[in-house]
C-alpha cells in the first residue's frame, strides 16, 4: 500500500474526532478501523481491475465494498456486529501490499487536511444540538432522526439484531437502503455509543467524510488538485444554493443532506462513479468503466433515490464516452438509449400515467411551487396555470424546480459551459453533467410514485447530487476558461490566490450551516420538543430484562406515517415495537400492510380489554411482552395503576407476565 496514501485515514478519522469527541476513544478508534479497512479494500479491487488512482477514489470506492459486505454478512449471519467486523479484516491485506495507487502529489496531504476542516466546519454544530436534546429533548433535528436510529438499532441493538423491522418486530425487513448504516452500527455494541449518538455523531459526519472524499475524487480526475480544492471549497461558500433563486425550502442543498443522512454517502459513490468514468475515457480503461458501473450499482443499497438519477447518468455518459464508437455513431446510441430510458420510465408507470397524465407528470411540481414552502414566486404557478394551461405551467414548472435546486449553479454551469464549448476548450466527458441534468428533468415528470405514494420519493430527494456535480463541473469550465492566466501563476502565488478564497469561504460556511439545516418552513418537524415523560420512560422501558421482548402503545394512531410515541419510544430505549407509525407500513402495501392492519386490530382488542388477565392473555397471544398506556383513560381496569410496574406521570408500563 502506498505510504502516501495511509495518511488519509488518520486526518479524516482527526476530523470525526474533533466534530465528537464525546464519541468516546473507542468508537473512533472503531471508525478508523473501518476507514483503513476501506483503504485495503479499495487496494484489493483497484488491483484485480488493473487500475491506478488516488488514494480518495480508492477509499469511497473501499468503503461501499466494506458497507455492502457488512450487509450482507449481517443478512447471513444476524449475529453480534463483532462478527462482522472480524469478516472485515482480511481487508487489510490491501494495506500491506505493494502500492498500485498513482504517485500521490505533495498537494494530496494538504488537500486531505482542507478536506477535513470543511467536514469539521460543516458538523460542527451537531454535537451541542445532541447535548441539547439529552439535557431538555429538545430535538433541533429534523423528527426523521429518531426513525433513523430505530434503523440504526436493527443493526445494533441487542434487543433488535435478527428480528427485522423495529417499527414492526418480528417482521422481515424490506430490502432498503440501508448499508451507509453498517459502518456505525459497530459503536453501540462494540464502543458502549448510545444508538440516538451514534447516528447523529458519527453516521451523519461520516457521511459528510465519504461525500468529500467523492468530490475530491471527481474534482481530481478532471483537473488535478487545484481543481479539487476548488470545489470543496465552492460548496462551502455555497451551502444553500437554493436560497440563490427561489428560496423554497424544500429544495434545501444541506437541508436535505441532514435530513435523509444516507444522502451524502450516495453522493459521494455518485461523484466517484463519474471519476472513474472520467478515468475510462481519459485512459481508455475497460478496469474504470468496470469501476464506475460498480460504483454506480453500490449506490443502490446505499440511496435508491440517489440511483434512480445517478444509473441511467452512468450508463448514458458510458456510451458518450465510449472510446469504441465513431463520433457519428455515438450520437445515435446516446439517442436511442435516452429513449429506451424514457420508454422504461413510461412502462414503470403506465396505469397511473394513463389514468391521469398531468397530475402524474406534474403534480410533483404543481405540489412544490403551490405549498407555501418559503418561495419568492408564491403565486405564480396559479397564474401560469389560468394563463397558459396546466402542460406549459407544469413544464416552466420542471425548469423552476431545477434553478430552484441549483440556484447560481444552473446558470454558471450553462453560461460558462457555452462559454468553453464556443473556444473549444470543451471534451467528451463534459457531457456528462449533461447528461445527469436530462435524466433529472425526465425523472422528475416520468419517475415513479413510491411504494408509500409519496410523488416525492424519486423526483425530489435525488436534487443533491445535480448540485454537487454541475458545481463541479462548473469550477472546471471556470477553469479552463482562465486557464491562460492561471498558468502564469507561480506555485506560491497560487496558494496565496487559493487561501484568499479558502477564508471567507469558511467564513461563510460557518456563520450559515446551521441555519441552512433547519429552514423556518419546516415548522414543528424541525425542534420538536420530546415530552418530559417519554424521556424519562424510555429508560425504564430499556432496564426490562424479558427474551425478545416487544412493545405495543395503547391507541395507537393508525395515520401516524414518519414519526409518533411509539417511534420515540424505539429510539430512546432500543426495544422494538410491536406496531409503529402504521399509516406509512399500510401505505407499503403487501404483505406488510396487510399485517399492519392486522397488528393495529390486536391493538384495539388491547384497549378494550376488560380486566388485566384479559389484557395479558392478548399479550402472551401475540407476543407483546409490555403496554404502554399514556393517557388517564387508557387500561380503565387500573385507574390508580396498582399492575403497572412503572409509571412517569400518566405514562405507566404493563407485562404480559406477573413482576417477580
Amino acid at each position: 500500500m502506498s505510504r502516501g496514501g495511509l495518511w488519509l485515514p488518520p486526518i479524516l478519522a482527526a476530523a470525526l474526532w474533533a466534530i465528537a469527541p464525546g464519541l468516546g476513544l473507542a468508537a473512533h478508534l472503531l471508525l478508523l478501523t473501518v476507514l483503513l479497512l476501506s483503504l485495503g479494500a479499495g487496494e484489493l479491487i483497484f488491483r484485480g481491475l488493473r487500475l491506478r488512482a488516488d488514494p480518495f477514489l480508492m477509499l469511497v470506492t473501499g468503503f461501499a465494498a466494506v458497507t455492502h459486505l457488512q450487509l450482507l454478512i449481517d443478512g447471513l449471519v444476524l449475529r453480534h456486529p463483532a462478527i462482522a467486523l472480524a469478516c472485515l479484516a482480511p481487508a487489510a491485506v490491501g494495506l500491506l501490499l505493494p502500492s498500485r495507487d498513482e504517485p500521490v502529489e505533495r498537494a494530496a496531504p494538504a488537500l486531505a487536511s482542507l478536506l477535513a476542516v470543511v467536514i469539521f466546519v460543516w458538523c460542527a454544530d451537531v454535537t451541542p444540538r445532541v447535548a441539547q436534546f439529552h439535557a431538555s429533548g429538545q430535538l433541533n433535528f429534523w423528527h426523521d432522526l429518531l426513525i433513523h436510529t430505530t434503523n440504526l438499532m436493527q443493526f445494533s441493538a441487542p434487543d433488535m439484531v435478527g428480528r427485522g423491522m423495529a417499527l414492526m418486530a418480528d417482521w422481515p425487513r424490506p430490502l432498503y437502503h440501508n448499508a451507509s448504516m453498517m459502518p456505525v452500527a459497530l459503536l453501540p455494541p462494540l464502543a458502549d455509543v448510545v444508538p440516538f449518538d451514534a447516528a447523529a455523531l458519527a453516521w451523519i459526519p461520516l457521511g459528510m467524510v465519504v461525500m468529500g472524499l467523492g468530490v475530491v475524487a471527481l474534482g481530481l480526475a478532471l483537473g488535478g488538485p487545484w481543481l479539487a480544492a476548488s470545489a470543496l471549497l465552492a460548496l462551502a461558500a455555497v451551502p444553500t444554493p437554493e436560497r440563490w433563486t427561489l428560496d423554497n425550502g424544500f429544495l434545501g442543498f444541506a437541508w436535505l443532506l441532514e435530513t435523509a443522512p444516507g444522502t451524502p454517502y450516495s453522493l459521494g459513490i455518485g461523484c466517484a462513479a463519474f471519476a472513474a468514468l472520467v478515468r475510462a475515457s481519459k485512459q481508455r480503461s475497460v478496469g474504470a468503466l468496470v469501476l464506475a458501473f460498480l460504483l454506480t450499482g453500490a449506490c443502490f443499497l446505499t440511496r435508491a433515490n440517489t440511483f434512480v438519477w445517478l444509473a441511467p447518468a452512468i450508463a448514458l455518459g458510458a456510451i458518450a464516452v465510449w472510446w469504441g464508437a465513431g463520433s457519428r455513431f455515438r450520437p445515435m446510441l446516446l439517442s436511442i438509449a435516452l429513449l429506451g430510458f424514457v420508454c422504461a420510465l413510461v412502462l414503470l408507470s403506465w396505469r397511473l400515467l394513463s389514468s391521469d397524465p398531468q397530475q402524474f407528470l406534474f403534480g410533483y411540481v404543481k405540489f412544490l411551487h403551490t405549498s407555501k414552502m418559503g418561495a419568492r414566486i408564491d403565486g405564480l404557478y396559479a397564474v401560469l396555470l389560468s394563463s397558459v394551461g396546466p402542460t406549459a405551467a407544469g413544464l416552466v414548472g420542471v425548469m423552476l424546480a431545477l434553478l430552484g435546486t441549483l440556484g447560481p449553479w444552473l446558470p454558471g454551469f450553462l453560461l460558462l459551459g457555452a462559454l468553453a464549448w464556443r473556444r473549444g476548450l470543451v471534451s467528451s466527458i463534459d457531457v456528462l453533467p449533461l447528461l445527469l441534468l436530462i435524466v433529472g428533468t425526465l425523472t422528475i415528470m416520468l419517475s415513479p410514485i413510491g411504494r408509500n405514494g409519496d410523488i416525492s420519493e424519486f423526483r425530489h430527494r435525488p436534487g443533491p447530487l445535480l448540485v454537487v456535480v454541475l458545481a463541479i463541473w462548473t469550477i472546471r469550465f471556470a477553469g479552463l476558461l482562465l486557464a491562460g492566466w492561471l498558468n502564469q501563476l507561480s506555485r506560491q502565488a497560487a496558494l496565496a490566490a487559493l487561501a484568499a478564497v479558502a477564508v471567507p469561504s469558511l467564513v461563510v460556511l460557518a456563520l450559515s450551516i446551521g441555519h441552512a439545516k433547519q429552514w423556518v418552513w419546516v415548522g414543528a418537524t424541525h425542534g420538536e420538543q420530546v415530552a418530559p415523560e417519554i424521556m424519562a420512560f424510555a429508560p425504564l422501558l430499556q432496564n426490562q430484562n424479558v427474551r425478545l421482548p416487544r412493545f405495543a402503545v395503547a391507541n395507537q394512531p393508525s395515520d401516524s406515517t414518519t414519526i409518533d410515541d411509539a417511534a420515540r419510544l424505539i429510539a430512546l430505549s432500543g426495544m422494538p415495537a410491536f406496531i409503529s407509525c402504521p399509516g406509512f407500513l399500510l401505505a407499503t402495501g403487501g404483505e406488510i400492510g396487510a399485517e399492519a392492519a392486522r397488528r393495529l386490530e390486536v391493538v384495539g382488542r388491547l384497549a378494550k380489554a376488560a380486566d388485566l388477565e384479559s389484557l395479558r392473555a392478548i399479550m402472551r397471544a401475540e407476543g407483546i411482552t409490555h403496554y404502554v398506556v399514556m393517557r388517564a383513560i387508557d387500561a380503565p381496569f387500573d385507574p390508580d395503576r396498582k399492575d403497572a410496574v412503572a409509571r412517569v406521570g400518566e405514562y405507566a408500563l404493563y407485562t404480559a407476565t406477573p413482576a417477580r
